[in-house]
């Protein structure tokens, strides 16, 4: 018989919706709430404030539903590479004393769980070692693949070494795509690498019996280099140029003004950032 005992479940998020950026990290938040229906999942979240909040003095913010809470931690930091160095360690320290804060009220918790080696691999290690629990990690950084612009052996020894011993110490690894994990494995040799897919809600995104017309390609992401924004506008300029009449919706985009391509072409309608409702009421026509 499966084990039906709920785990406590503490989850440091390198991303999450707060207000910095609200749709920052929603694919985890959607994750974590279905975690939640089975598991209690306590979901911890440190971001540096902005410009335009950084007078509210804003300090955290906490939530909660069934099986999930969460708790968004606010920190300010300086200019300059002073100031990235101040902004690394705050951020480290502030999820240090949040776990410190869980175990002394809640115990130490079942599993600990963490998105992503770069940018929270040496605190989820400070964590086991202060802690002895054992951690599970999500991984989406696209600088595993050999070919990325930015990748693993782009960065110093140092880190190289960090990011090797806490994929190795991790217990298991979670990935979102098949690529992902054998680009994992065959750089770490860690068999343990387990493809679990982006969580969709399939009340909200159902087919309608609605057409675009004419024809309607939908790219949903930030637009960035690593998602192949150039050779999607590539291939729609020869298809135009060819005869085809089509739209493109570009959901998600965050510059742009950015890519000059984008101004050249008037098929393509960009929405920016969305909420989740709207991008599947979109998807549905």
């Amino acid at each position: 018989m499966p084990n039906s005992k709920r785990l406590r479940v503490l989850w440091l998020c390198s991303w999450y919706p707060s207000k910095v950026e609200p749709f920052s990290g929603d694919f985890i938040q959607r994750h974590a709430r279905a975690v939640a229906l089975l598991h209690d999942v306590h979901v911890i979240h440190v971001v540096k404030l902005n410009e335009s909040l950084r007078r509210t003095g804003l300090k955290s913010e906490s939530t909660g539903e069934s099986g999930l809470s969460e708790e968004v931690i606010y920190y300010t930091s300086f200019s300059g590479w002073l100031g990235k160095i101040h902004s690394q360690l705050t951020m480290a320290w502030q999820y240090y004393l949040a776990v410190g804060r869980y175990v002394k009220l809640k115990g130490r918790p079942d599993i600990l769980h963490y998105h992503t080696a770069m940018h929270l691999g040496l605190t989820a290690f400070a964590v086991r070692m202060a802690y002895r629990m054992p951690y599970l990690l999500s991984e989406h950084w696209s600088g595993f693949y050999s070919n990325a612009e930015e990748t693993v052996s782009n960065l110093n020894l140092f880190r190289q070494l960090s990011l090797r011993r806490i994929i190795a110490r991790s217990i298991s690894m979670q990935v979102v795509s098949v690529a992902l994990q054998e680009a994992i494995r065959k750089r770490y040799s860690k068999d343990h690498v387990i493809v679990i897919p982006n969580v969709v809600d399939v009340d909200m995104f159902r087919v309608d019996s609605e057409e675009y017309s004419p024809f309607t390609f939908i790219h949903i992401s930030e637009f960035s280099k690593q998602k192949g924004a150039d050779h999607l506008l590539t291939a729609v300029k020869l298809l135009l140029e060819k005869g085809h009449r089509f739209n493109l919706q570009l959901i998600g985009v965050r510059n742009a003004d950015s890519t000059t391509m984008l101004k050249e072409l008037n098929n393509v309608a960009v929405f920016g950032e969305v909420s989740h409702k709207t991008v599947a009421d979109l998807l549905r026509k």
